[in-house]
């Protein structure tokens, strides 16, 4: 009873602090205050987040008591708050030279070396720390705020190397056992993240971030089905949760079931509804299902909550293209480049346009921009060769093959458009070497050679040819 009363006592009187302390900076004139109601009203500042409020008092209180380290080590906590680390270690390496066992001072410059990217000196100034520290609850809690400071500037390699060093001294905190799963997870360690996880999982089996995170660990494995149970589970203790259902969907789609998937995007949508990304995949997933209609309506909804959502403009242009809509297409394409001009797809699928527009030349354009933008995509030099095989520009659509050669590895496909590139040419000798190369690659390469070399059908010596290679190739 007395704690409550004390309790009560203690906020009544913090208030009143706050409330006189507030009164003589409005009427601008600051009386004396000592360092201990100072602090008082600077940790109030703090825990309401107003960081710049709690700093203007702190300098302040040490223009009225110049020589208090504690104030001074406050004002460079509060610097590091907002990220001022240079002004912060001023203050805590003139308070080390004096004071340079201060446990709180050597913690503070570890984080403010950590933030400015010193990450050598860092180290060293925690382990300095640790030094000082024997007792083993101690030294705990310490490993465990060490690894804070390297997992917020997304260090998870050195966060779970503290968090193993606490783990080896207590592997009964719980709270431990969850942040070292966590980074190493991050650190691609799913193997002992998931037993970590198991094992809080057996003491708090309705945690359902645990159930989440271990559902992350699985998806990174491929263990789909394992992934899905846990993620399940995530979502029966808590329906709410919304990046369990983000997971879901997005596995459920990656596994082909897109009407699933679907239903689990618009759950999310319940909690939600603003979320311009969501409605993209569910477009994403009607479009995949063949359903045009709806998967054009879930674009649309992704570009009316964010205008500049360039890959919904691309999927519109898509399927207009694939329907025959090609002056739509065309002018959904290039809303989409619009907004992102070095998206190699986005260009590929302009050359295709511009070719069903009889617009040859600015074809010719787009496919040199999506190769300037991505040499190594097979299929974009494949589409170039056929469209200027198709225009029986026999020379420009060997150079072409040539080009592509410097970028993607000869196969099959390349071979064959070789081989008859050659024939049409009359350069035998190199046709037939490449004939043999597709053959050798791929048996149904006859095939798509005779697609691009229909004369072989009636050459006795090309069809001869492809009998005898056919022979030789390994059962």
């Amino acid at each position: 009873m007395s704690k409550i009363v004390d309790n009560s006592f203690n906020e009544n009187e913090n208030q009143k602090l706050v409330g006189r302390y507030e009164a003589m900076r409005k009427e601008n004139k600051i009386g004396y205050l000592d360092v201990f109601e100072i602090e008082r009203i600077i940790n109030h500042y703090i825990k309401q987040d107003n960081v710049k409020k709690a700093l203007e008092l702190c300098n302040v209180g040490v223009e009225i008591h110049p020589s208090s380290f504690r104030l001074k080590q406050k004002k460079a906590q509060l610097f590091i708050e907002l990220d001022l680390s240079t002004q912060a270690l001023k203050i805590l390496n003139m308070i080390a030279k004096v004071e340079p066992n201060n446990v709180e001072v050597l913690i503070l410059k570890g984080i403010a070396l950590s933030q400015l990217g010193d990450v050598k000196k860092s180290l060293a100034n925690f382990e300095n720390v640790m030094s000082l520290v024997e007792n083993d609850s101690d030294r705990v809690v310490l490993l465990s705020d060490i690894s804070l400071t390297f997992i917020k500037i997304g260090r998870y390699d050195i966060a779970a190397k503290f968090l193993s060093e606490a783990y080896e001294i207590d592997n009964s905190d719980y709270e431990i056992i969850l942040d070292l799963a966590f980074c190493l997870d991050r650190t691609n360690d799913a193997k002992r993240s998931i037993g970590l996880y198991k094992k809080y999982l057996e003491k708090n089996p309705f945690s359902d971030i645990a159930w989440y995170n271990i559902g992350i660990c699985y998806d990174k494995q491929e263990n789909t089905s394992l992934a899905m149970e846990a993620y399940e589970f995530a979502l029966a203790l808590n329906d709410e949760f919304a990046s369990a259902l983000i997971n879901k969907a997005s596995l459920l789609q990656s596994e082909q079931m897109y009407s699933e998937a679907i239903e689990s995007y618009k759950t999310f949508l319940l909690l939600e509804p603003e979320n311009e990304d969501v409605y993209f995949s569910i477009g994403k997933c009607y479009y995949e299902l063949g359903d045009y209609l709806m998967s054009i309506q879930s674009f649309k909804k992704a570009t009316q909550l964010n205008n500049e959502h360039s890959d919904s403009w691309y999927f519109i242009g898509l399927i207009s293209l694939e329907i025959g809509k090609y002056k739509k297409s065309k002018n959904f394409i290039k809303k989409a480049i619009k907004i992102n001009d070095e998206n190699p797809s986005y260009w590929f699928v302009l050359a295709k346009i511009y070719i069903n527009l009889n617009e040859l030349k600015k074809s010719e354009k787009a496919y040199l921009k999506t190769i300037n933008i991505e040499p190594f995509i097979e299929e974009v030099w494949l589409d170039y060769f056929d469209f200027k095989f198709s225009q029986n520009e026999y020379s420009n659509a060997l150079a072409i093959l040539n080009n592509a050669t410097e970028y993607i590895e000869e196969n099959a496909s390349i071979n064959t458009r070789f081989a008859a590139i050659y024939f049409l040419l009359g350069k035998e000798t190199e046709a037939f070497g490449h004939l043999q190369k597709a053959l050798f690659e791929n048996i149904n390469s006859k095939n798509e050679f005779l697609l691009y070399y229909p004369q072989a059908e009636s050459n006795k010596k090309i069809r001869k040819f492809i009998v005898n290679s056919l022979k030789f190739l390994p059962s």
